[in-house]
């Protein structure tokens, strides 16, 4: 897991490796363009833009992928994410290779990220995190998840 701000972004990625590719895209989306899924390079590097409300951390499951790796960037709002410290959770919901995910039963071995505008974090396959979930309350959050094939 890499969790930074934008101004960062050359200390962990070179111009036009993909995870470059994806951050920059993501830093530099335009505000205007409306939600849905679009295309970066093909179905090697695609956004997913979204918005939507966080939960209560209790109510949401930690996830895991195996064919991409997520790069999380908060566009307006702010949202917790937790990161398992425990890689032995139980499994919910097997994987799943249409959407790429494996679902794990929540745990309180984790750390938790405070996201907000203008920072990124990457969740590789290994990484079991579980996203949207609240800061001091229920917030409506504007992010982009950018796919990235392994």
């Amino acid at each position: 897991m890499i969790c930074d701000t934008f101004k960062n972004i050359g200390l962990y990625f070179k111009e036009g490796d993909a995870l470059h590719t994806a951050v920059t895209y993501a830093r530099d989306f335009d505000f205007s363009i409306p939600d849905g899924e679009y295309e970066v390079q093909g179905r090697d590097i695609f956004a997913k833009v979204m918005t939507c409300q966080t939960f209560p951390a209790p109510e949401r499951k930690f996830e895991a992928h195996k064919k991409y790796i997520d790069v999380q960037v908060i566009l307006e709002g702010k949202e917790r994410m937790d990161v398992s410290i425990d890689q032995e959770l139980e499994v919910t919901d097997e994987y799943d290779k249409d959407s790429d995910f494996i679902m794990f039963k929540s745990d309180d071995g984790y750390s938790s990220l405070m996201m907000k505008p203008g920072k990124f974090v990457i969740f590789f396959p290994d990484d079991i995190h579980r996203p949207n979930c609240n800061v001091n309350g229920t917030n409506t959050v504007r992010k982009i998840c950018m796919k990235v094939k392994v």
